[in-house]
């Protein structure tokens, strides 16, 4: 079998905005993976600190880092020009700020091709003792779970480059484009699964976007679920007027009735916990 089956090429992409104090660090994960056929798509997206220099650095001693430079356009927008560039089977997400497992792309690889799916994320560890997805929430993971809230980690995405031709991120979702791709892929029929172990290393600090813009991210989320509920017809005249007064003892135990319903004609067994 040519080599090229046997290890196909997989695409990191890695978008960064002043990045210089964690860049070096998620770089190094990724150019010294266990699985060696990859091209690291680094964007700098306009940068004001030593970010570009330090991705320069890494370029001038290895072959498979692709740089591109431009002006700030924001993580959505770079992450569609950045898989744009790929040139891979496959492409994993890696964030600036975060660092991999050196096993991460070996496993996901494996892993994707075992199970046949799309997409597939895993579990991530923080610089603050915490494991996510948390355990409880491990053993409820499926789409019915996915359409009530994002429960995957954005840098641990694993996909294959082909479900570009039917969805790609929503560049009008500054925030939470992690979690409208999710609903999408799903809209669109295809299949997810997380892996339970640990693959990723995952930096909580004050400056984060879940931190910063926390409000925003939950607008966007907002809006991404309700569209989604939207392409159920039947589970969307639920969410619209159950949603909103869920919290309403009187509300809750119908609510929780129909949607078991409801959920259980409409979802299939498309997000899965491996």
């Amino acid at each position: 079998m040519p080599d090229h089956i046997e290890s196909p090429l997989v695409s990191v992409v890695l978008c960064a905005y002043n990045s210089e104090e964690t860049i070096a660090e998620a770089i190094q994960s990724i150019v010294d993976q266990s699985y060696k056929n990859i091209e690291l798509i680094l964007v700098n997206d306009g940068s004001n600190d030593s970010t570009l220099e330090i991705i320069k650095s890494f370029a001038d001693s290895d072959i498979r880092i692709k740089v591109y430079d431009q002006e700030n356009i924001g993580l959505t927008a770079s992450l569609v020009k950045a898989c744009s560039y790929a040139k891979g089977e496959f492409i994993a997400r890696q964030d600036a700020d975060d660092s991999s497992d050196l096993q991460r792309i070996e496993k996901q690889l494996e892993a994707i091709n075992e199970y046949g799916c799309d997409l597939i994320t895993s579990r991530a560890h923080t610089n603050k003792g915490n494991l996510y997805p948390h355990f409880a929430l491990e053993s409820l993971i499926s789409e019915k779970a996915l359409v009530m809230g994002n429960i995957f980690i954005h840098g641990t995405f694993f996909f294959r480059k082909s479900v570009l031709s039917k969805v790609q991120y929503d560049k009008s979702f500054r925030f939470a484009q992690d979690y409208k791709f999710v609903l999408d892929l799903l809209s669109n029929g295809m299949s997810i699964v997380h892996m339970k172990e640990d693959l990723y290393f995952l930096r909580e600090h004050e400056d984060s976007i879940s931190v910063k813009s926390k409000n925003s991210q939950q607008e966007c989320a907002n809006r991404a679920v309700k569209g989604y509920f939207k392409s159920l017809s039947f589970l969307y005249l639920i969410y619209v007027n159950y949603i909103p007064n869920i919290l309403r003892k009187p509300y809750r135990l119908s609510f929780l009735i129909i949607f078991k319903i409801f959920s259980i004609v409409f979802f299939r067994r498309r997000v899965i916990s491996k």
